[in-house]
């Protein structure tokens, strides 16, 4: 009887941490949506490769900072983006990319996330943005726009804001 209610608690659990990275997902797509919106009204974005790159490097800098925050209890916030990596994936399966596509991808979060991990000083945000602008520049074949620096710092501040949402979500 108690392994019955055992997997049924842990199946309950999987399901909230699958509707949780869900929902954490589609923010974070409607972020980098509305960030790369407004940059083609401004007239920023200065062909679809480096709307393309714009889009990868701002979910990286945004996966970057889910995975320093702690805006989930221990154990949920690892589980939570397991899954919302895990969903991210199999969107861009559905999406086309293939299976070593995705592996890039991937391998390329990896290499963000140590980079940005390496650089992270509260007191000295500039280098990540620094580095930000210079990865864009790079992979899209663009010069280095100096209004790039500020723009993982813009997407910070919207992302922190999203997370007093869940904070004050999960403390109701």
């Amino acid at each position: 009887m108690n392994m019955v209610f055992n997997f049924f608690r842990i199946r309950r659990y999987k399901k909230m941490i699958n509707t949780g990275a869900n929902f954490v997902l589609q923010d974070f797509a409607e972020i980098v949506a509305h960030t790369i919106n407004r940059l083609e009204t401004e007239g920023r974005i200065k062909s679809s490769l480096h709307k393309e790159v714009l889009k990868f490097e701002f979910t990286a800098v945004i996966f970057w900072f889910f995975r320093r925050s702690e805006v989930f209890p221990e154990v949920m916030h690892r589980s939570t983006l397991d899954e919302v990596h895990q969903l991210y994936f199999s969107k861009l399966k559905k999406s086309g990319y293939t299976r070593d596509q995705v592996q890039l991808i991937c391998e390329d979060l990896n290499e963000r996330y140590r980079l940005y991990d390496k650089l992270d000083n509260p007191d000295d945000f500039v280098k990540i943005g620094t580095n930000f602008a210079k990865i864009i520049s790079n992979r899209a074949n663009t010069e280095i726009d100096a209004t790039e620096i500020i723009m993982p710092i813009a997407l910070i501040e919207q992302v922190k804001s999203r997370f007093e949402e869940y904070r004050t979500v999960l403390q109701s």
